[in-house]
C-alpha cells in the first residue's frame, strides 16, 4: 500500500544517518509494489514533505512507458489516489540566474493579491509572518535587514542553506539507542534537550532526555527546503517576492497601478 511504501521509503532514508550536503549522493534500493498505480513519494526531512514529494509510476510494460511515458498514461490513466499529487501545475527548477535581473529591477505594477496568494502557495505562511497571515515560528519577515534588495530575499529562498541563521540552525541528534533526530533545538529545560522537529506539523517542542544523547552537531542543510518556487510562474514569484519586500502593505509603490505591468489586483 502507498501507506507502507512510505515507511519502507522512511525506514531507508534514515538508515543512511547523516544528511547529504549538495555535492553528496547516497544510493538507496526499495522493492516497489507489485500492483500497478501511481504511489505517492514523500521527503521525510522535517518541514520538507509540504514541498518536496512526487509520484512513483508501476507500470505493466516499462519499455513502452520509458519509449514515451506521456503517451503510456494517456492509454492507462493512473487516478492519483493522494491530495499531494493532484496539483498538476508544471515545474521550473528556478535559479538565481532566471530571475536575478527581473527582480533586481521590480517596478510599480506588481499585484498585491496574488502575492498574498503566493505567500500561502510557497508555504510560506506555515513559518514565516506577514501582516495578518502566517505562523512567528522562523525568521521575521517584517524585519529582513534594511540593506536587504529583493534579489537577497529571492536568493534566501532558492538557496535556503545558503546563510542559515544562528538562531534557526538546526542540529543533528544521534541518540545512544541508534536513532538520529534532526530539528531546532529551542532551549533545555528540567534535563531535557527541547526540539522541534517539524515545525509545519508540530511546533511543539518535542523533550528529550540529556542522558539519552550521544551527540550533537550542526546541519549544515536548512530546515527551510528548496523548491517553494518551482509551481510558480515568474510573474508569481515577482509578485510574491513584492508582497515579502513590501512586507504585506497594499499602499507600498510596487502595488501601485500607475506603474506598466501587472497592477490589475488578480
Amino acid at each position: 500500500t502507498p501507506l507502507k511504501l512510505a515507511h519502507a521509503l522512511d525506514t531507508l532514508c534514515r538508515q543512511i544517518g547523516s544528511l547529504l550536503d549538495a555535492d553528496q549522493r547516497e544510493t538507496i534500493k526499495v522493492t516497489a509494489p507489485a500492483a500497478e498505480g501511481e504511489y505517492e513519494i514523500v521527503c521525510t526531512y522535517p518541514g520538507h514533505w509540504r514541498r518536496m514529494y512526487g509520484a512513483l509510476y508501476v507500470v505493466a510494460d516499462l519499455d513502452a512507458y520509458q519509449a514515451n511515458p506521456e503517451a503510456y498514461l494517456a492509454k492507462n490513466p493512473m487516478p492519483a489516489a493522494d491530495a499531494l499529487l493532484k496539483d498538476r501545475r508544471p515545474r521550473t527548477e528556478w535559479k538565481l540566474d532566471d530571475l536575478a535581473t527581473a527582480v533586481e529591477h521590480l517596478e510599480p505594477g506588481r499585484s498585491y493579491n496574488s502575492g498574498r496568494q503566493m505567500f500561502t502557495m510557497a508555504s510560506c505562511i506555515y513559518c514565516h509572518k506577514v501582516g495578518d497571515q502566517g505562523n512567528d515560528f522562523g525568521p521575521k519577515l517584517t524585519e529582513l535587514d534594511p540593506k536587504w534588495k529583493p534579489v537577497d530575499v529571492l536568493r534566501e529562498i532558492l538557496e535556503p542553506s545558503h546563510r542559515i541563521h544562528e538562531k534557526f540552525r538546526s542540529q543533528v541528534i544521534e541518540l545512544k539507542n541508534g536513532k538520529t533526530i534532526t530539528g531546532l533545538v529551542t532551549g533545555e529545560k528540567d534535563g531535557n534537550v527541547l526540539v522541534v522537529e517539524n515545525p509545519l506539523a508540530k511546533a511543539e517542542a518535542t523533550p528529550i532526555p540529556k542522558g539519552q544523547i550521544e551527540s550533537r552537531t550542526e546541519s549544515k542543510v536548512s530546515l527551510m527546503p528548496k523548491g517553494l518556487l518551482d509551481k510558480l510562474t515568474r510573474d508569481e514569484v515577482l509578485d510574491l517576492l513584492s508582497f515579502v519586500f513590501a512586507k504585506g502593505d497594499p499602499k507600498h509603490p510596487l502595488f501601485s497601478k500607475a506603474g506598466h505591468g501587472h497592477g490589475h489586483g488578480h
